[in-house]
């Protein structure tokens, strides 16, 4: 389906075809036209669609055919209540602080009243029921507290545009654009221009989406990160994160959607849309007719179709004639050939590829690259993590145009084991070479950041801060399973005597929630000497805690089996060299998604380092907001986790201690649960009672993303600086001051760039050649990737696709003394040579010849030349067998066969993301 230009020419009505496709086991069908969206859906309320998005009604007249059953309802609601006895922020959230940004909620009370309802008769449909649970869930803004169950798990919807609030000069309130219309109006061969919206649905545009937000947007504390998640950003972009508002709500928005713009164009009546939510997978299930088999799967798991496996169509696809779209299986195929997926390729590998190519660390298209596909990232950093943006590597550095801004972009802290090492050494590569090119100063750029790894962020607070030890206090809820199953572990734990054939193992028992010796006491420093000496219960508003507890980052058994690494300054990284950067220039660049790890490491950054945080975005306001606005609980859990650690506690350790466990927990139970995530410990500062998650902090400044800056992250932090250091009015009115959390941090404006005798007037202009290094990527990949994913091509990306650029090298745009690589000679480039060391993946960038296969320019020797698409130029470089099968060989000496995916590397998808 092509999608003319939203705002440059008045619009007609768009004309949309029918599309059927068919593959195994599933046939699932789109009808996308003006009316009669659902016709049949009672018949056939799985006839949705199965390529990848389909209109939202045509969802939801299928979801509300789910017939309720009271039975399986209440003891959902059994087994959810009771695993929200570990909840702890249940009781701050009935009475939080007066600063707090939501709305008080009584969570317990919450339940209280579905069950009621549920016993009254009071759902008429399964999708009520659910919605009602959701509801609930997304009224703890709390990103810990996240619940995939039953058929409102198997789809997200989403507008059919993208959206971006931007100001016009920095200074005038944003105004809500569509996003590709904007970035193609700024093409330099445009001759229209983009216009704002002015209206939604007919209601004022800001109004709508503050109220889409509110009733959609989950897991966060602040009302402007709320606002946030409903634009579509670069830092999303690269991960593959879609906003709330662009396609990853699972709240059924309506039918149509129309935009009024202020040129007095007008989009009328665009249908909302679906696609498939995270976890699911089509292929997988049943041809589903009924809503009582849409029920039986996917809440109770059972498959009542009764339809042979190999039955390849249904009633459905004979509603569709041959002159509505292609119906054929190969059509399927090469509709689905071009998905930006990586893992749905990787999986579905059919071993017949080369062996040599699945043995290599070359596992995905962008192996090679060493700098985002991005239209809004520099495409010549400084340093850049191993399979960035393949299997998992995410961080970048740079230097800005000035010679002493260095940038290190962490988009997230989500990380393999296999992956950490590399995570951790990336860091300390863009403080080095930063440093030896003569920067003072550093931006860490956290948009899009959602959590991962606390002790990745730890390691990356100590880099920045070697002297300091961090405090990471954390205490969980002193409530009745907790204190069952922590007396169990932690006595196995002390008094076993652990042999090879021991399951769990010491190793993995060492990083147990419920072995407290593991950890230690933040009053006295050392280990607790017993569950009792750490479970309390500490009585605080009007609710029961453990004693406050920090990570014992010196045991190397515990942070390995945590997070892959030894921490920075700690066992056999014990130097520690000077502090690279003072702490009044160390400035954190936040969207207020900060979450979780991300969460920890600005309280470590920000309070105990002395950083300074800049947020940008937000509502259309001049209101202060906060840095933080995700979860700042010190660590999720999940249901699953409870479960076995329930059953490990009864079959292993102590059979008498099920008396004392919940007993929704056992066998009996019926219904099929994907997810379920809460809050196991809060995070805490020390000498404060008030958990981090209802602590206010509202960053040093605040700015709005500009026109200019939306997707340009060199301007962007260029923009940082301006604000920070040439000119504090750039600050919106009102977030100006200092740290409270760290006093003496100099407020906003009170430093002057090096060299600079007085603060220069902004320039924000976007054609100032000062603002136009380091190189930008010139391909706009959020167009290509999203509407790869969906679909749908803007006349501006089909003239593009076709002429995408060859896999690019390493190129260092700086003094010669940082490029560790300086001796390459012609005809070979500096690659991040991989080895595996006492079972972890390493590298070393070393100069190694390169090679093309579409050229015949072949490797010396025994040496393979590695490319992963020879299309995209086919060129790559040439290793040996030993270092083209270090990840291999990593990933098998882990051991076990879960999780090995293709070449023996293990696979894990983290969902959510850890925190």
């Amino acid at each position: 389906m092509l999608r003319p230009r939203l705002t440059g020419v008045p619009q007609k009505d768009l004309t949309v075809s029918v599309i059927t496709i068919t593959i195994p086991k599933v046939v699932w069908q789109t009808k996308l036209r003006t009316a009669s969206l659902y016709d049949n859906v009672s018949k056939h309320c799985a006839a949705c669609c199965c390529d990848d998005f389909f209109t939202a009604d045509l969802v939801y007249q299928c979801l509300i055919t789910a017939p309720f059953n009271q039975t399986i309802a209440l003891q959902f609601l059994q087994y959810y209540e009771d695993t929200l006895q570990l909840q702890t922020t249940q009781a701050y959230l009935k009475q939080p602080p007066s600063d707090y940004q939501q709305p008080s909620f009584d969570l317990y009370g919450g339940l209280d009243k579905i069950r009621d309802q549920v016993n009254q008769g009071g759902f008429k449909n399964e999708y009520d029921f659910e919605y009602a649970v959701q509801q609930l869930v997304l009224q703890t803004h709390d990103a810990h507290l996240l619940l995939a169950y039953g058929i409102m798990s198997i789809f997200s919807f989403g507008s059919p545009y993208g959206i971006v609030s931007v100001s016009t000069n920095g200074i005038e309130l944003p105004k809500i654009f569509i996003t590709d219309d904007l970035l193609e109006a700024q093409n330099d061969d445009a001759d229209w221009e983009a216009s704002p919206i002015t209206t939604i649905n007919d209601q004022d545009a800001v109004a709508y989406l503050e109220d889409f937000a509110t009733h959609n947007v989950q897991g966060y504390i602040e009302p402007n990160a709320d606002f946030n998640n409903l634009i579509t950003t670069p830092a999303n972009d690269i991960q593959g994160i879609l906003s709330t508002f662009e396609g990853s709500s699972i709240f059924y928005p309506g039918v149509n959607i129309t935009f009024k713009f202020e040129n007095g164009t007008v989009v009328d009546s665009d249908p909302w849309l679906a696609t498939w939510g995270p976890f699911t997978d089509p292929s997988d299930a049943p041809n589903i007719i009924t809503g009582q088999q849409l029920f039986d799967w996917f809440i109770l798991g059972i498959d009542n179709t009764e339809v042979p496996d190999d039955t390849p169509t249904s009633s459905v696809a004979a509603d569709a004639t041959a002159t509505d779209a292609p119906t054929s299986s190969s059509s399927a195929a090469a509709d689905s050939s071009d998905s930006s997926d990586a893992d749905s390729s990787d999986d579905s590998s059919d071993g017949s590829s080369d062996d040599s190519e699945d043995d290599s660390i070359f596992d995905g298209d962008s192996n090679l690259l060493t700098s985002w596909n991005n239209i809004a990232y520099p495409i010549d950093p400084i340093a850049s993590q191993a399979n960035l943006g393949d299997n998992g590597g995410v961080l970048t550095g740079y230097v800005l145009n000035d010679n002493i801004t260095a940038v290190l972009s962490i988009p997230s802290f989500a990380m393999t084991v296999e992956n950490a090492f590399s995570f951790s050494q990336t860091v300390q590569d863009t403080i080095t070479r930063t440093k030896a090119a003569g920067c003072t100063r550093i931006i860490v750029d956290l948009q899009g950041n959602i959590g991962g790894s606390d002790l990745l962020a730890t390691d990356v607070f100590k880099q920045f801060f070697p002297t300091i030890d961090p405090f990471g206090g954390a205490r969980a809820r002193a409530e009745k399973t907790g204190d069952a199953l922590g007396n169990t572990f932690t006595t196995f734990y002390e008094t076993h005597q652990f042999t090879d054939a021991d399951s769990p193992t010491y190793e993995e028992l060492s990083a147990s929630e419920w072995v407290a010796t593991s950890y230690l006491s933040a009053s006295t420093g050392q280990n607790f000497t017993s569950w009792g000496d750490y479970f309390g219960p500490v009585p605080d508003h009007d609710d029961f805690f453990t004693q406050v507890q920090r990570n014992n980052l010196s045991s190397t058994v515990f942070t390995e089996q945590v997070a892959g690494i030894v921490i920075a300054g700690f066992a056999n990284r014990t130097a520690s060299p000077p502090q690279p950067f003072p702490s009044k220039d160390v400035i954190l660049l936040t969207d207020s998604l900060c979450s979780s790890a991300c969460a920890r490491f600005v309280e470590m950054m920000r309070t105990e380092g002395g950083a300074r945080t800049v947020v940008a975005g937000g509502r259309p306001d001049t209101s202060r907001m906060q840095a933080v606005g995700g979860n700042k609980g010190a660590e999720s859990y999940s249901s699953f986790d409870l479960d076995i650690d329930i059953a490990t506690a009864i079959d292993t350790f102590n059979a008498s201690v099920a008396g004392d466990l919940p007993s929704s927990r056992s066998d009996a139970v019926d219904f099929v649960l994907l997810y379920a995530g809460f809050n196991i410990k809060d995070g805490m500062r020390k000498g404060q009672n008030t958990p981090l998650q209802f602590t206010y902090e509202p960053a040093d400044c605040r700015i709005f993303y500009t026109t200019w800056t939306f997707y340009n992250y060199i301007n962007l932090w260029n923009y940082v600086i301006d604000a920070l250091y040439r000119n504090p009015s750039l600050c919106v009115a009102n977030t100006i001051g200092p740290n409270p959390s760290n006093p003496t941090t100099p407020s906003v404006g009170s430093a002057i760039m090096k060299g600079l005798s007085a603060p220069p007037a902004p320039s924000p202009s976007p054609s100032s050649p000062s603002k136009l290094k380091p190189k930008r990527s010139t391909t706009n990949s959020r167009i290509f990737g999203r509407n790869q994913k969906f679909k749908k091509r803007s006349h501006q990306q089909r003239k593009r696709q076709t002429s995408l650029p060859s896999i690019s090298t390493q190129h260092f745009d700086r003094p010669a003394a940082i490029d560790q690589c300086q001796s390459c000679k012609r005809g070979e480039s500096c690659f991040p040579v991989p080895f595996c060391q006492e079972g972890a993946l390493k590298s070393i960038p070393k100069c190694v010849r390169t090679c093309n296969q579409k050229a015949s320019i072949g490797c010396p020797g025994g040496d393979v030349c590695y490319t992963k698409d020879p299309a995209r130029g086919g060129q790559g470089v040439c290793l040996t067998g030993d270092q083209s099968q270090a990840q291999r060989r990593c990933g098998a000496g882990k051991g076990g066969s879960s999780g090995i995916g293709k070449g023996g590397v293990r696979r894990v998808r983290i969902w959510p993301p850890p925190g």
